[in-house]
């Protein structure tokens, strides 16, 4: 058992070397790219609505749904 812990032990201080060894990460990335807004939805004219997202599209999921509830 305390042979084992001793192990453990040893591998964690070695990867904690080679870690702190390895540098930053961050420090090769450039500073000028960021993202910004983001990505940005972009609506598709080809597809018909098919769910009580939008109002026009209600009327059809309730028919479909089989009415009111």
């Amino acid at each position: 058992m305390q042979a084992t812990r001793g192990g453990l032990v040893a591998n964690a201080r070695r990867a904690l070397a080679m870690k702190r060894a390895a540098g930053d990460p961050a420090a090769g990335r450039p500073t000028s790219r960021t993202a910004n807004e983001g990505m940005h939805p972009i609506p598709n004219a080809a597809e018909a609505p098919s769910g009580a997202v939008r109002q026009e599209g209600q009327e059809i999921a309730m028919r479909r749904g089989g009415g009111p509830r």
